[in-house]
């Protein structure tokens, strides 16, 4: 989420992103270290997604459309449905009947669409 956040802020720049500029965003965000090879590993995963597209002859990347809805997407979904909730729905042992439906209903959205786009790996 930390990751995705940060990308967001990278969505309209023109000149894109280099990867401690990234990395500068997301380690305040997790709140704990985040080195080098970890942001490597994640830009390639991204990129290879089609999250992001590296600018030929740099070492900085531009967000996709796609990226960038998706960073949109996962910020939104976070922000305004599972930080509120997830408070609410930790303490209880069991959520309302209600509460499990919508949120498997949202879990099966989310995985069809991230199936649509290609995002998760098949299993």
């Amino acid at each position: 989420m930390a990751l995705l956040a940060a990308l967001g802020q990278y969505g309209l720049q023109l000149h894109g992103f280099r990867n401690r500029d990234l990395r500068r965003l997301v380690e305040p965000l997790l709140g704990s270290p985040y080195t080098t090879s970890q942001m490597t590993y994640d830009l390639r995963r991204l990129r290879r997604r089609g999250l992001i597209a590296r600018i030929p002859g740099t070492h900085r990347y531009l967000l996709t459309p796609l990226g960038l809805r998706v960073a949109y997407l996962f910020t939104k979904l976070y922000r305004r449905l599972l930080q509120p909730a997830w408070a609410k729905l930790l303490p209880a042992p069991l959520a309302p009947l209600p509460v499990r439906r919508a949120l498997r209903t949202l879990d099966q959205h989310l995985d069809q669409l991230f199936t649509n786009q290609r995002l998760l790996e098949a299993a």
